[in-house]
């Protein structure tokens, strides 16, 4: 009943369908034996891998054995295809090969891996599902230690785990990753998990992946170690429809990016479940993130998503919800290390940057260089509905820009619920609120734009090594356990930062 389902990333998020099967399953499985099975195929993928490197071996055709747990392929050293079928493992030493099948298990098939060591290889086609690391109620994996390979699926593949664990590896060369959904690192109910190594690679999916951890507490990471990468969540509606309305469904919610999204069924079946962690970390090189509505470190409804890029000079483009934002009782989170980076948001352009909005907790930490921040409204620590929204820059000639007339720049939005509790809900009088922004370093600008002129001035409250409350300290709705606070200093250090010095 779990195999048949392939419409996930379209019936969860707000609780659009139900399937019992998962309560079912997530009561009788046991998870102990399936993580100790996880552990042993990447073990025993990652030991080969190494071994089997140096090793010279030609084969004119292919041999296949039959075993009691699945057959077992040893691909010539040409080009070959592999067809369509159940497969305990695939062994190729050699030859740019087409993949229509592996690495995906199945009702019948509980592991399913190959292990390709050389050549520019082909995974799947625009079709292709379940496939390429794809793990349900088992494991599905596939390591390609060299080659300049492709990666091309429909849905559920390229690293996804539903009650199991879906890996793909990639140890060498300039790779492409496409997908539309459910893939790139993503778990429901389970973990995916893709680690590319080194490469200039490029990553493109509509939505659920690049990092996103789903309903049940699933694990969606993706990590890629080095090179200049450039990482693409559709953003446009009439390209791939996601359409959110928060962006007059033009743009896509992606989920994407460092993504933990639950199923929230309270407005429609009642049956939730809470979101899991989806992570996507990239150490180092150039890179650019570019996406539409919830991602980039978004969290939604119980969810962590977490975007970590350690070094290099950094593109982040947008839309709404996003770079360190979420909804719904959630974190989301963004890291950057080093370098001069860019951080953009297009079309609605808003809750972002450090966005929380109920009882959400964000975080945007960015140690050192000369970066920009820019959007329209309501972002750049701004929290609402008993938030807690944190921004922190650490050295650097820095630039920060919003439209005027909108709360941003370390801004706790009031509510009149914060000062007199309503009767009947009242949990939001007894909550606390903090929007809390802190420059260290530098020349800094706070700049609001006109947006019926264009015309750019510095902003009035938020400036160059001074302090500032919003709500503002003389006004009636300051207090109430609700407090926005923007530092910018030229010196100082926060030490809890600086714990782990490099």
């Amino acid at each position: 009943a779990l195999y048949s389902i392939t419409d996930l990333d379209a019936t969860q998020g707000d609780g659009q369908k139900f399937y019992p099967q998962f309560d079912d399953c997530a009561a009788l499985i046991d998870w102990q034996s399936l993580v100790y099975a996880s552990f042993k195929v990447a073990a025993t993928l990652d030991q080969s891998a190494r071994r089997l490197a140096g090793l010279q071996l030609s084969l004119q055709e292919s041999i296949s054995i039959p075993t009691p747990l699945g057959k077992i392929v040893f691909n010539s050293s040409s080009r070959d295809t592999v067809s369509e079928g159940e497969y305990l493992l695939i062994l190729d030493f050699g030859g740019d090969d087409l993949y229509r099948a592996g690495g995906g298990s199945s009702p019948v098939q509980g592991i399913s891996a190959v292990l390709d060591l050389a050549g520019n290889d082909h995974y799947g086609t625009a079709q292709s599902l379940r496939i390429c690391g794809y793990g349900l109620c088992g494991v599905g994996a596939v390591v390609d230690a060299s080659g300049n390979d492709t990666y091309e699926s429909d849905r559920l593949s390229q690293a996804v785990g539903i009650f199991g664990t879906g890996l793909l590896a990639d140890f060498a060369g300039d790779d492409n990753y496409r997908l539309s959904v459910s893939g790139q690192g993503c778990g429901y109910f389970g973990v995916g998990l893709l680690v590319d190594r080194e490469g200039r690679d490029t990553y493109y999916l509509a939505g659920d992946g690049q990092g996103m951890g789903g309903i049940g507490g699933g694990i969606g990471v993706l990590v890629d170690y080095r090179g200049n990468d450039k990482y693409t969540a559709e953003p446009y509606a009439s390209v791939f429809n996601r359409g959110d309305y928060h962006s007059g469904e033009l743009i896509n919610a992606n989920i994407a990016q460092g993504a933990g999204s639950g199923r929230r069924g309270d407005g429609s079946d009642g049956h939730s479940w809470a979101g899991g962690l989806g992570a996507l970390i990239d150490c180092y090189g150039d890179d650019e993130y570019y996406s539409g509505n919830f991602s980039q470190g978004i969290g939604y409804w119980f969810g962590v998503g977490i975007l970590y890029d350690v070094n290099g000079d950094d593109l982040y483009k947008s839309c709404y919800f996003t770079q360190a934002s979420g909804a719904h009782y959630c974190i989301g989170a963004m890291f950057d290390e080093t370098g001069d980076d860019r951080h953009e948001l297009f079309e609605t352009a808003g809750a972002g940057l450090s966005f929380g909005w109920d009882f959400t907790n964000s975080l945007l930490v960015d140690w050192e260089g000369n970066d920009s921040y820019s959007g329209k409204i309501i972002s750049i620590a701004t929290a609402q509905i008993r938030s807690n929204s944190f921004f922190f820059d650490f050295g650097g000639n820095d630039y920060y820009q919003l439209d005027g007339g909108t709360d941003g720049f370390g801004h706790a939005s009031f509510r009149e619920d914060y000062r007199t509790p309503r009767p009947i809900t009242p949990f939001t009088w007894y909550a606390q609120s903090y929007a809390i922004l802190v420059d260290v370093g530098g020349t800094d600008q706070y700049m609001r734009r006109d947006p019926k002129s264009n015309a750019i001035a510095a902003d009035t409250v938020a400036m160059g090594d001074t302090r500032w409350y919003q709500p503002l300290r003389n006004s009636d709705n300051f207090g109430n356990d609700n407090y926005g606070i923007g530092i910018d200093t030229t010196a100082g250090s926060i030490i809890d930062f600086f714990r782990f010095e490099r």
